[in-house]
């Protein structure tokens, strides 16, 4: 902070030269025509001009005292409800006032909080690393001699993923994380990403953006403190695969449009992607009963091929896992799991996924 004088002092000395001098107190103010400085003019008020300021910018002065000793004119006393800076300068950061340029002041100077030492805002970002994600709608089912259901074996390849670290780089070979800028689930919304970092292979690690990654994707998160923040589209769900549990307050639900995701070496892009997740704990460090609902279309589905590395079905079309995509086993007017898009043409799928997520120690941007 810098050292400036204050108008009180100012006033102090003249009030002592004045009086050393013999100066009598009933003598008049100089005033701006005098040949005075004018900012040591009396005005209407009594007041030296420069010297009426606001009460919450400075230290309240009290001129009784120097009234009673007849220092002081009592037409020249400065209210006890005025005041004078501490800071001629201008505005200072850190004093719990938002002045000139500055965008916030939280009465410190330290970065971290939302307002940097410079009382300019800043982002305050919390990530979740989502650390299980499962497909729930609809199942994958796989010809190998005959037709069986094989999504547990992909979850459970998806998991090892998600888990593993099986290039030994140092990182999971998966990593999906949500980042909520900031995290404050008592407001109706907030600004939310997912991006695909890499994230360092431990119990919460440090996860970076890289420009190898996909461009994170921005979305709002709306809060619910009740309810159930994402219910899955009427009619495209089927019984059989069981039940899907609910994201319910306090939890929240973000859309992110078209987004693309890695599930085992497999690209599948989603329309409409929709996130929704329970907030745990106070504040939160997880999101649990996690759900992920996006669109398939069918013309993506025959495009999208198999990686040759994934076993039993590496070199198919991904249309041909899923019940009624062209070269599926299940092939059955009954069997077909295919759904209609919002726009009421468009074939495809409804995937619905659940996830769960943990807070990571720091996230890095690009």
């Amino acid at each position: 902070m810098k050292a400036n004088v204050s108008t009180l002092s100012i006033a102090s000395f003249a009030i002592i030269a004045l009086t050393i001098s013999g100066c009598s107190s009933d003598e008049p103010m100089a005033t701006a025509d005098s040949g005075v400085p004018i900012d040591m003019a009396r005005t209407d008020t009594g007041v030296a001009g420069d010297m009426a300021v606001p009460t919450d910018t400075g230290v309240p002065v009290d001129m009784a005292a120097l009234v009673d000793m007849g220092v002081v004119p009592v037409d020249m006393a400065i209210p006890v409800d005025m005041a004078v800076t501490t800071d001629a300068g201008g505005p200072m950061c850190g004093n719990g006032i938002i002045e000139g340029a500055e965008e916030c002041d939280d009465s410190g100077t330290t970065p971290g909080d939302g307002c940097d030492g410079d009382c300019q805002s800043e982002e305050v970002r919390t990530a979740f690393r989502i650390t299980s994600m499962h497909i729930l709608d609809p199942h994958a089912f796989l010809s190998i001699g005959a037709c069986f259901d094989g999504t547990d074996l992909l979850n459970g390849q998806l998991d090892g993923t998600i888990t593993g670290d099986d290039n030994t780089d140092g990182n999971y070979d998966l990593s999906i994380a949500l980042s909520f800028l900031p995290l404050d689930p008592a407001t109706a919304a907030t600004n939310v990403q997912v991006s695909f970092p890499d994230c360092l292979a431990t119990t919460g690690g440090a996860c970076t953006e890289t420009p190898a990654d996909p461009v994170p994707q921005a979305g709002i998160a709306a809060n619910m403190s009740t309810g159930t923040c994402l219910t899955p589209v009427e009619g495209t769900t089927r019984a059989s695969y069981g039940t899907i549990d609910l994201p319910m307050g306090p939890c929240f639900q973000a859309n992110f449009g078209t987004t693309t995701f890695d599930l085992n070496g497999i690209a599948v892009t989603l329309r409409d992607t929709r996130f929704a997740a329970e907030y745990s704990g106070a504040p939160a460090s997880e999101l649990v009963t996690g759900l992920v609902q996006g669109f398939l279309t069918e013309a993506d589905a025959e495009a999208t091929m198999i990686p040759e590395s994934i076993a039993l079905v590496g070199g198919m079309q991904l249309s041909a896992l899923l019940p009624g995509g062209e070269g599926n086993c299940r092939s059955g007017v009954s069997d077909d799991d295919r759904d209609t898009y919002s726009d009421g043409t468009t074939r495809g799928w409804y995937f619905y996924m659940s996830f769960e997520a943990e807070t990571v120690t720091s996230y890095t941007a690009l």
